[in-house]
């Protein structure tokens, strides 16, 4: 269950009533509320202020990456692209268009990222752009892509999954 504005007097009765109910709670509040709704028994506290809360939740109520609402994360990014555009956020947009509508849907979306070159040192970028060829039965495409992700990554426990996913994909 999604509760939001757990941090008040309602929203934390319902945060007590759902969980001494065993439902499993997910709630958006104020940073400074964040504790007192965990302890009122939300599983997980999602900032109410942050501009992606509206993804983070749906993610996080959906309790796995296959039940997750792509296509309500895709027109969320949408939003947010139209509200501040970027090409990192068109890169999130591109793997949740990807989830929702298809693989060379999202590749459509990340191709002007691509070929712009703007994010050529990016890991993320080339790791969707590896997950959503992957997805589109161009593996050996996909290789290329997540062994430029790893050449990206500074971080060695990331740069070896990706090593790996260049061997032996998805």
């Amino acid at each position: 269950m999604l509760v939001h504005g757990a941090g008040g007097i309602t929203g934390g009765l319902i945060v007590q009533l759902a969980a001494l109910r065993g439902v499993d709670v997910v709630a958006t509040a104020s940073p400074r509320s964040a504790d007192r709704v965990r302890a009122n028994g939300a599983r997980e506290v999602i900032d109410y202020s942050d501009p992606r809360t509206g993804e983070t939740a749906l993610h996080a109520a959906a309790g796995s990456f296959e039940a997750t609402d792509w296509p309500q994360i895709a027109l969320l990014y949408g939003s947010l692209s139209r509200l501040d555009p970027s090409p990192v956020i068109e890169v999130n947009r591109a793997v949740a268009v990807g989830m929702a509508d298809g693989p060379l849907a999202g590749l459509a979306v990340l191709a002007p990222v691509l070929d712009s070159e703007t994010l050529a040192d990016y890991g993320p970028l080339h790791a969707a752009h590896g997950f959503l060829l992957e997805k589109a039965g161009y593996s050996e495409r996909a290789r290329g892509a997540w062994a430029r992700a790893a050449a990206a990554s500074g971080n060695a426990a990331v740069r070896d999954e990706l090593l790996r996913r260049h061997v032996d994909p998805l």
